[in-house]
């Protein structure tokens, strides 16, 4: 808690941070940052300034405030008197979201509240609301002499803005007026009832206050809010936002919103009245959340969101609201989402036409708050379309229809993260309707009825917990219908064993396990899962799929049809044996205590133990398990067989996969260490290998072949179309005869500490041209890239695909994904091409991106000895050839261009192209467009043309010029890229800038950066608002990290605009000049590695100019080790030296400046004007004053760090004394005005404390106690 006072100048006073701060400016035209907290300011005599930083209220664990107790408004009309002028104030809001269309004012009682409304990030960093205490909305003002005003003249600043624009009006408090007053504003209405329209063509923002309003914004975008009160909102044509009410008790009536055309935003919180909201023609988002009364929802046409249950944060952090009342919710014409989630009350759901999904379903937690769970009688209907119907988690009896359409009908319960059972527990009717539908029950404990309807309809049903289960017998009514229906029944949980009744000439049937029955009928196939006990099942007429293993004594007969048993006795305690006679299709599977007849089982489906099994198979094609321990022997018998053994996640087995296999006999053998797998009449391989360096080779099917997690494998898929994947390690693929496939998974090289590089010894290329040989054709091959869960975004695709020739190698990479690659042996690049299809061939090509199934033809290669000058295709991805390419691309296409080993010229003309140089002096030119350029090796250069450019030769060893041009570009050179750390680790990549570079951003607001270089740059922003970083270390670290400095010594020019030039860490010795505007020069050294463990500094050591040139500049040397020369020269500027070791010399120049140093000896010469010196310690080395005056300039002095019982806001008279020593126990500051030397004595003349000489003075200086000011 500090009490800052200012002087009767113009001061600039800074808060401390989030803290409890009383501020006074007194008179003059102050600047006052509260800097977080609970803060109290008065800004006093004259125009003053207050500024909010939204990044200073980001943890507002305080329920932090801004209050005004003094703020001059512009007051009514567009013709303030002189004596308003002269104490108008300025609030000034900096960050994302502070503009004008989501301002919001709020009368309360005395005070002016002022916040802003937007999305979650913007209510997160403005959730401390500003307030003017004593202060009429009437007075609050935007003036401009553009819209007919006298003056100029403002009270907000919004972000980004450096003087008031005529953004908003305001409704004088007893103005009955009909019409705004301006095109395209905000405006605030008074507290009266006001009937009032917006302008047509026109995106009018019209907030109303505490009347009933009602509110047309007629034609154009707008954003109506209605504020307190019973008000009536419509939009009219156009994509329009409308807010009901804001707060808790901002909306107590009965309101009706209409969207109308366009894409709009209806928006009723809290409200106790029946509400009707109509969203129109349009995409619409209609929101009724935490209301009471009985409130009608109606989308209209457009994809809409109608919702009555909602999260809120603006009350008492993150709550959810359930419904609680009778809604009725109707989607209209297209795909819509319906949500009345946790209702307690009757909701009517109607989808209408459209892919639509409806929701009364409970949920179980949010955040931490208990389970929600749905107690409504609720009525669900889908209607036309493809649609999604959910009522889970209920205890109440809902009735789901889900019309035409191939529809989604669910009434399951949860399962909580800890296990815990949320049961369904009311009588539900499910009505497919038309379509193929699926129907789903699982952990229910009532008594629902089913109906598929016509189509091909699924049915999924699942029991509860045995803690949960019904203690009488409950019945599921299945209704197949029409179509062909599967009924799956999943009893694994149940108590007793199933017993099973079918009548085949009905086709009527019964499935019971304790308490739980299904009677089903119309049922052409069933999914049965077996329990733990003894189980007896019959399955249908139709093709069935039958599962047991899970123990006792099973008898399984599948009847007629094509059916599948599939038998898991992963965790038996014996071996399998089975028996099998292909006369009679009768068979038995045992392990241990456990056993399984069958007959009528066309498919076996069959997984090992841990021990050693004996597995034969019946006549039909049969995937056999194999591998999990033990020594087996498998025979697959008769039919299309697949034997699957998966040793990847078994860290006990002791070595790596060896295979054998014989192709006369068909006989091979898979061992992993003790483990052993010998098999026969196998046709099809499945074989995951180990965490050690494994070998496996296929037999002569289609096999899928997979390295495992660890190890480097060699992998030979043989004759087939095999699918290979190296997995994690530097593993070596042969795919053999036929079409392979090779998979390349970004989650292998995840998991490992290698390189992760793949070999294919034999890859078979499409070739030159677009008509391939049929012997081309047979023998071609296709690389499959796939991210997985770890890898960022969509990296695998064309346009991230790097192809690098080397040697006789090519080798395949992609952007910004470290430790990835494939080496194709003895292969061209000129070989490598995706095909599109044509009339006389499918499709044909070697590499599937990520997400792909199919070829698609997204990338061209130039032959070798192309000399073309031109692309092949638009919109598409180019790779050229070797010789010194002189290439253009399409005008209106994002082209990605790829050079490789020649000194290439390469111009993207118009549109948003990628092109990038390879190894060579090349030219990249971007065009009109927004453009990415990159380089990294070779004297290159980027001129990135009209339009928003990225230029990047990050890690470049060479000299570079990048230029901008017009535009908001952003240039990189910087030299150190950091991944990982001690604490997480893998592999780090990047390397450092060793030329010297120059960077040229031109016109527009430009970011250039060149941290962990070692050459010397040039950073000219050029006209705009630039950012200039010469920062030393890039570290996104989990650890441990070691820093890059940059060592060259570089120019950084901001030129003219407001720039932001920082350059920590540095070696060399640097100029920073900010030219024209208000600009940051920030050469403070403490930057860290990003992430959270050990962190090493990098403070900048060479000897550094700064000079911040015209405008109210920012100067900062904080924390340097060199000797620094800081420049304000014209305006009032902040020369900032805190913590820095060196001899720093500051010049304040022109204007009223602010003057700090730091740990040593340093210079500060303030310049003309009134100027203030600070002090934040006395033991922080001699600081001298050149040119002090006495009669208006300040020593300002830190209470905090200097101690001594001293308090803000002025020093005391006993407190000063002149001489060479303190005569009084009360004195603190004796100067010397023969020598000029100022001391700071702790306690007076008490012989405790030795005095300390802070300052010296030059010039004969008269000083007193009123040249002092403490804060």
């Amino acid at each position: 808690m500090a009490n800052i006072i200012g002087t009767n100048g113009n001061d600039t006073l800074q808060g401390t941070y989030n803290d409890a701060d009383t501020i006074k400016g007194l008179a003059g035209n102050d600047t006052i940052y509260p800097n977080g907290g609970k803060d109290t300011l008065s800004g006093g005599g004259g125009n003053d300034k207050f500024v909010y930083y939204y990044y200073n209220y980001t943890n507002n664990n305080n329920n932090n405030t801004m209050i005004i107790t003094d703020f001059g408004g512009v007051g009514k009309g567009t013709n303030p008197t002189a004596a308003v002028i002269a104490e108008v104030d300025t609030l000034e809001f900096q960050g994302t979201g502070a503009i004008a269309q989501n301002l919001l004012l709020t009368k309360k009682g005395n005070n002016l509240e002022i916040s802003f409304a937007g999305d979650a990030y913007i209510t997160r960093f403005f959730d401390v609301p500003v307030i003017l205490q004593n202060f009429a909305l009437e007075n609050l003002e935007n003036l401009s002499k553009s819209t007919d005003a006298t003056v100029d003249l403002g009270n907000i600043l919004f972000d980004g803005e450096t003087s008031t624009i005529d953004s908003f009006d305001v409704f004088n408090a007893n103005s009955t007026q009909s019409t705004i007053f301006n095109l395209n504003t905000v405006t605030f209405l008074n507290d009266l009832n006001n009937n009032v329209s917006g302008f047509d063509n026109s995106n009018d923002v019209i907030n109303g206050q505490g009347g009933d309003d009602l509110i047309d914004g007629l034609s154009g975008n707008d954003i109506l809010r209605g504020g307190a009160g019973n008000d009536f909102l419509i939009g009219g044509v156009g994509n329009d936002t409308l807010v009901g009410g804001v707060g808790n008790d901002s909306l107590t009536g009965n309101d009706t919103l209409v969207g109308g055309a366009g894409n709009d935003i209806l928006n009723v919180e809290f409200s106790t009245g029946d509400n009707t909201l109509n969203g129109g023609v349009g995409d619409d988002v209609l929101n009724a959340g935490a209301t009471s009364g009985n409130n009608l929802l109606s989308g209209g046409d457009g994809n809409d969101y109608l919702s009555t249950s909602n999260v809120y944060s603006s009350v008492s952090g993150y709550i959810y609201y359930p419904s609680s009342s009778n809604n009725t919710l109707d989607g209209g014409v297209g795909d819509d989402t319906l949500n009345a989630e946790s209702p307690s009350g009757n909701n009517l759901l109607s989808g209408g036409d459209g892919n639509d999904s409806l929701s009364t379903s409970g949920i179980y937690t949010y955040r931490g708050e208990p389970n929600f769970s749905s107690s409504g009688n609720n009525t669900l209907n889908g209607g036309a379309g493809d649609d999604t119907l959910n009522a889970g988690n209920s205890t109440g009896n809902n009735l789901l229809s889900g019309g035409d359409g191939n529809d989604s009908l669910d009434i399951s319960g949860y399962v909580t993260p800890f296990d815990n059972f949320l049961t369904s527990s009311g009588n539900n009717t499910l009505n497919g309707g038309a379509g193929d539908d699926t129907l789903r029950a699982e952990y229910s404990t009532s008594n629902n009825f089913f109906s598929g309807g016509d189509g091909n309809d699924f049915f999924y049903l699942k029991t509860t917990s045995p803690e949960t289960a019904p203690s009488d017998l409950v019945t599921q009514t299945v209704d197949g219908g029409e179509g062909d229906d599967l009924l799956s029944v999943d009893y694994t949980l149940a108590t007793e064993g199933i017993t099973t009744t079918f009548n085949a000439t009905t086709n009527i049937g019964e499935v019971t396990a304790g308490t739980y029955r299904v009677s089903y009928k119309d049922i052409e196939g069933l999914n049965i899962s077996s329990t733990a006990y003894d189980d007896n099942i019959v399955g249908s007429n139709g093709n069935d799929t039958l599962s047991t293993g899970y123990g006792g004594k099973d008898t399984i007969d599948g009847g007629q049809g094509e059916d599948v048993l599939s038998v898991y006795y992963s965790n038996s305690p014996g071996g399998i044996r089975t028996t099998f006679n292909a006369t009679t299709n009768i068979g038995e599977v045992t392990a241990g205590t456990n056993r399984v007849n069958y007959k009528n089982i066309e498919q076996l489906n069959i997984s090992g133990t841990a021990y050693d099994d004996n597995i034969v198979g019946n006549s039909g094609n049969d995937t056999l398990s194999a591998g999990y321990g033990g020594k087996d022997t498998i025979d697959g018998g008769q039919g299309d067989d697949v034997l699957s053994v998966d040793y990847s996640n078994y860290n006990s087995v002791s070595g790596g996969i060896t295979t054998t296999f014989n192709t006369s006999t068909n006989i091979g053998a898979i061992t992993a260490g003790t483990n052993r797998v010998s098999y026969k009449n196998i046709e099809r391989l499945n074989i995951s290998g180990t965490y050690h360096n494994d070998n496996i080779v296929g037999n002569s099917g289609n096999d899928t072949l997979f390295g495992g997690y660890g190890g480097n494998d060699t992998i030979i898929g043989g004759v087939g179309n095999d699918i290979l994947t190296g997995g994690s390690g530097d593993d070596t693929l042969t795919g053999g005869a036929g079409n392979d496939k090779f998979v390349y998974n970004f989650n292998d090289s995840y998991y490992s500490n290698d390189t992760n590089t793949d070999i294919i010894t034999d890859f078979g290329g499409v070739g030159k041209g677009s008509n391939p040989s049929a012997a081309v054709i047979a023998s071609s091959d296709t690389l499959q890239f796939t991210g997985g869960v770890f890898a960022i975004g969509s990296v695998f695709n064309a346009q991230n695909l790097q192809l690098t020739q080397n040697g006789n190698n090519l080798e395949i990479t992609f952007e910004n994904v470290p430790n990835s690659k494939v080496i194709l042996q003895n292969f061209k690049l000129e070989n490598l091409d995706n095909l599109p299809v044509t009339s006389s061939q499918p499709a044909i090509g070697n590499i599937l991106f990520d997400g792909q199934t199919s070829i698609i033809d997204s990338f061209d290669v130039f032959d070798a000895n192309s000399t073309q000058t031109s692309l092949f295709n638009r919109n598409t991805v180019t790779f050229l050839n070797d010789l010194d390419n002189n290439i253009t691309g399409f005008d209106n296409s994002n082209d990605v261009i790829n050079g490789q080993g020649g000194d290439d010229i390469i111009d993207g003309k118009s549109g948003n192209d990628l092109l990038r140089g390879g190894v060579g002096n090349d030219i990249l030119i971007g065009g009109v467009g927004n453009d990415t350029l990159i380089t990294t090796t070779g004297n290159d250069t980027l001129d990135g043309g009209a339009g928003d450019d990225t230029l990047n030769a990050s890690g470049s060893t060479a000299d570079n010029l990048l230029s901008g041009s017009d535009g908001n570009d952003s240039l990189d050179i910087s030299g150190f890229f950091r991944v990982s750390g001690s604490v997480f680790p893998s592999n780090s990549y990047g390397s450092r800038s060793l030329g010297n570079n120059t960077l040229e951003g031109g016109a527009g607001d430009d970011t250039l950066s060149a941290g962990g270089s070692k050459g010397d740059n040039l950073l000219s922003g050029g006209n705009g608002n630039d950012t200039l970083y010469l920062i030393g270390s890039y570290s996104y670290s989990y650890g441990d990290s070691n820093d890059s400095r940059s060592e060259g010594n570089n120019t950084l020019d901001g030129g003219g605009g407001d720039d932001r030039l920082r350059a920590g860490g540095l070696t060399g010795d640097n100029l920073l000049s900010g030219g024209d505007g208000n600009d940051q020069l920030d050469l403070s050294g403490n930057y860290y590695s990003y992430n959270s463990s050990d962190f090493n500094d990098s403070r900048s050591s060479g000897n550094n100019t700064l000079n911040g040139g015209a405008g109210n500049d920012r100067l900062d040397a904080s924390s340097s080790t060199g000797d620094n020369l800081l420049s304000g020269d014209d305006g009032n500027d902040t020369l900032i030296a805190y913590d820095a070791s060196g001899k720093n010399i500051l010049t304040g120049g022109n204007g009223n400046d602010f003057l700090i140093g730091g740990n040593g000896n340093d210079s500060l010469i303030g310049g003309a004007g009134t100027d203030t010196f600070a002090f934040n310690s006395y033991n922080q080395g001699v600081d001298t004053i050149y040119d002090f005056n006495a009669t208006n300039e300040l020593i300002q002095v830190s209470t905090y760090d200097f101690g001594g019982g001293l308090s803000t806001p002025s020093l005391q008279t006993s407190q000063f004394t002149i001489g060479t020593s303190a005569t009084t126990r009360n004195q603190r500051f004796i100067y010397d005005d023969i020598t000029g030397a100022l001391y700071f004595d702790l306690d007076g003349s008490a012989s405790t404390f030795t005095q300390v000489k802070f300052a010296q003075l030059s010039g004969g200086v008269t000083l007193t106690e009123k040249n002092f000011v403490l804060v």
